[in-house]
């Protein structure tokens, strides 16, 4: 009944934001508030009308506070005294759930206020519910944050939220570029590692920090995330269960983040690291898992520069078989299709040359090296990994 309820409202709420806001005014939208906080009544045992959880309150805010902006002053005098009381109580114990515009307000306000429960379970339902249907991902981060902040300090229960916190953000990130969410989300992975360093989802929660640490790198250039990130994927990857698809995506990315790391320092041990990870990830990954063409991205970076660093054709001919297996995948006509049908030219072309100038040691003189790699890693996708753990 509860979630029949909120998922009613919700809707509602969700065509109100997209400009059908009659459905807000409907009698029966005031109908399923009045169960909804009669049901909240019930669950918290206190008297009528005084008291509910986060995940009520805010959907009830909103909904009181959508009519009170759209009614007559005369007639929406009482939504409005309704969602300041909601809101109020919103702002004592999860203040990012208030719109911005009603803070100013509240903070004046000195009529009767909601208690709210600090219940951090609803929430976190509602936020993975937001994150399921791929809905208002601000939303959700800010439920998030509430139930982190209601759940026990330094218990199991915030450690998981922080870390759902995390990728959330990193999500919004995707969306909007904006670096403020990413560091709040490389923040909250190290809080929940903080909580959870012991916990058999800890490899969950370094591979997720790992992400947005690689976001962060190529949005400032930092080599302390790459460092940083290296060290955690490789805790990661020696404790996540089973060789199968977790272990071949957490090697994939341990690969790309190497080869960047590559292009940064120029060291060849990292390099060589980099390309044998990698070709352990390739392995375990199927031909059709969705990593696959950016790890062959990466394999190809690699072992093409090896060949510019040591002349080694067979490190060429590595290269060239990887860009044409990524060619195969790639979808054609597209961009990506492109750029590797150049890629497989060029590295044809390098060969030919190679085998021209060399026929005995099958070496030439070294060339390009880490500067290269710099040119070639910039212009590639690392942030396909993003999100996509196979938890």
């Amino acid at each position: 009944m509860r979630d029949r309820l909120l998922h009613s409202l919700g809707d509602r709420l969700r065509k109100a934001d997209r400009g059908d806001v009659m459905r807000v005014l409907e009698p029966e939208a005031l109908l399923d508030a009045v169960q909804l906080l009669a049901m909240a009544v019930d669950e918290t045992g206190t008297a009528a009308n005084h008291c509910c959880d986060i995940e009520i309150a805010h959907t009830l805010g909103r909904l009181h506070w959508y009519r009170w902006r759209l009614l007559p002053t005369a007639l929406g005098h009482t939504d409005r005294e309704r969602a300041l009381a909601l809101f109020a109580g919103l702002q004592r114990i999860a203040p990012t759930l208030v719109p911005a515009v009603l803070r100013d307000e509240i903070a004046t306000y000195a009529g009767p206020v909601v208690p709210i429960v600090a219940d951090h379970v609803h929430p976190a339902r509602r936020a993975a519910r937001i994150q399921d249907t791929e809905g208002d991902f601000a939303e959700a981060v800010d439920l998030l944050r509430a139930a982190a902040a209601a759940a026990p300090a330094e218990s199991r229960d915030q450690g998981l939220l922080l870390f759902k916190l995390c990728g959330m953000l990193h999500k919004v990130f995707a969306r909007n570029g904006s670096l403020p969410d990413l560091e709040s989300a490389v923040a909250a992975g190290r809080r929940a590692l903080d909580v959870l360093a012991s916990d058999e989802k800890a490899w969950m929660i370094r591979s997720d920090l790992a992400l947005a640490l690689l976001s962060r790198f190529h949005a400032t250039q930092n080599p302390a995330d790459l460092s940083e990130a290296v060290t955690l994927l490789r805790q990661s990857q020696s404790a996540a269960p089973g060789a199968d698809s977790r272990s071949a995506w957490l090697l994939a990315l341990l690969c790309s983040c190497l080869f960047r790391q590559y292009t940064v320092c120029g060291d060849p041990a990292v390099l060589e690291e980099a390309i044998e990870v990698g070709l352990r990830a390739l392995a375990l990954t199927g031909k059709r898992d969705e990593h696959l063409g950016f790890l062959l991205d990466d394999l190809i970076g690699a072992s093409q520069e090896r060949y510019a660093r040591l002349g080694d054709l067979a490190d060429i001919n590595a290269a060239l078989k990887l860009a044409r297996e990524a060619l195969g995948l790639a979808e054609p006509g597209s961009r990506h299709h492109g750029r590797l049908g150049v890629r497989v030219a060029v590295l044809a072309r390098s060969r030919f040359v190679g085998f021209g100038q060399v026929t005995t040691s099958k070496r030439r003189s070294p060339c390009c090296g880490a500067a290269g790699a710099r040119r070639r890693a910039r212009t590639s996708a690392p942030t396909a990994f993003r999100n996509s753990a196979p938890h």
